[in-house]
């Protein structure tokens, strides 16, 4: 297949980013109004396999949420059907 070259602009939401500062000082304080989500394999957040980082495991008080379960066939869900996923958590 020949495809052509294409060019794409996106923007980015930077406020959904975390420092490393910011993560150290949430896991110092907790603040109620964030939610550090892991979004790797369940068996790397349990600290079960960890085939990349030095340390297995997770952030103290993170939450764990797949990021494949917010695909379908190999992609993103329909709007609002990935939202649901993630209910709850603010």
């Amino acid at each position: 297949m020949n495809y052509m070259p294409t060019e794409y602009h996106i923007d980015i939401n930077e406020s959904v980013f975390a420092s490393f500062r910011k993560v150290k000082d949430y896991t110092m304080n907790r603040p109620d109004d964030i939610v550090l989500m892991d979004s790797r394999e369940s068996k790397r957040y349990e600290g079960i396999e960890e085939p990349i980082d030095k340390k297995a495991g997770h952030i103290p008080g993170a939450v764990n949420k797949v990021w494949t379960n917010v695909l379908e066939n190999g992609y993103f869900k329909k709007e609002g059907r990935s939202s649901v996923e993630f209910h709850g958590y603010r």
